[in-house]
């Protein structure tokens, strides 16, 4: 029942899409193609149901997803936070919205799934450079992430990283063999089981991006104040 406002440029939606559209998701497909060329801002969380369930519960939310990037344009979008469900079709739609919305978008937030190693290089081949905030969850920290963002995202200005598994030689590696004195990158926050990253990880994360002087967006790498 909701017609058009002309001077929307913000959208959060935070729902269970079985439970809200189990019959028919035209009526938030409409919402969104009457507004899809003025949002700067959009928030799509549809995932209130057990990821256990993802296969029968989130085939029509992937569908779904896929579907409406394809067929909109989101041409001002400056800001996306996005759960791309748990199946490849949801992941597709994400890759999409980033690549129709490449000229505008500088922050990107993928929320609740944690990418395999394949997704997150699909993933930043197609993040735009303009990129500035950052936002993912991913299974493993591995070094060669921080490779490709350094020389794919050189405008990033933060980074937040939510591990699931880190690797025991993490720190040794990025002391010995790494440097990215090009990148400009200003405050960086690395998360494992809700709780903030090692010390020694911090600050070799630091040391080898010598234009940090934030951790976990605090202003500053104080690893006592920022807890």
């Amino acid at each position: 029942s909701l017609g058009h406002f002309p001077l929307l440029t913000c959208f959060n939606f935070q729902t269970s899409f079985p439970r809200t559209f189990r019959d028919d998701p035209s009526s938030l497909s409409a919402f969104l193609r009457q507004h899809h060329t003025q949002l700067e801002i959009l928030v799509l969380r549809l995932n209130k149901s057990p990821l256990l369930h993802a296969i029968q519960t989130e085939q029509p939310l992937s569908e779904w997803m896929l579907s409406t990037f394809q067929a909109n344009h989101f041409s001002h979008l400056e800001e996306l936070q996005l759960y791309p469900s748990a199946l490849p079709r949801g992941f597709d739609a994400l890759l999409t919205c980033i690549q129709l919305s490449a000229e505008t978008l500088h922050t990107l937030v993928v929320r609740d799934r944690y990418l395999d190693p394949q997704d997150v290089l699909r993933l930043v081949y197609v993040l735009p450079s303009n990129i500035q905030y950052l936002q993912l969850n991913v299974l493993e920290m591995d070094v060669q992430l921080y490779d490709s963002l350094a020389v794919r995202l050189p405008r990033l200005l933060s980074l937040s990283l939510y591990i699931s598994k880190m690797l025991l030689s993490s720190e040794s590696h990025f002391l010995a063999v790494r440097t990215y004195t090009d990148w400009r990158l200003r405050n960086i926050g690395v998360w494992q089981n809700g709780s903030t990253g090692p010390y020694k990880l911090m600050h070799a994360l630091a040391n080898c991006i010598p234009s940090v002087d934030s951790f976990w967006g605090v202003g500053n790498t104080n690893m006592d104040m920022a807890m």
